[in-house]
């Protein structure tokens, strides 16, 4: 929920799916046609891990996969969207 909240509305996010902690984030062109954003997935990686430090994996074409360790806390996993979040701001200006 703290992703759909912080990032579901941006335009570059078609869609967030998961289960328990393994999370999916499809990155987009365009939320209608739905086309994949495969450069923007890959500079989202790059820049999360170089600007904060953060591993986090690519899934298929356009897609970011979230699998934290079982004992993340509450507290981790907000400061990892903001940091997600701050990237994809930071790389699309929106």
């Amino acid at each position: 929920e703290m992703l759909i909240e912080k990032i579901g509305h941006h335009p570059n996010v078609g869609d967030i799916r998961g289960r328990g902690l393994m999370i999916g984030v499809e990155l987009v062109r365009d939320k209608e046609t739905k086309e994949r954003a495969s450069e923007l997935r890959n500079n989202l990686v790059m820049d999360c891990f170089h600007r904060n430090g953060m591993v986090i994996l690519v899934c298929g074409q356009s897609a970011i996969r979230f699998c934290p360790a079982l004992v993340i806390t509450e507290e981790e996993a907000q400061l990892s969207v903001e940091l997600f979040a701050n990237s994809l701001h930071a790389l699309t200006g929106v």
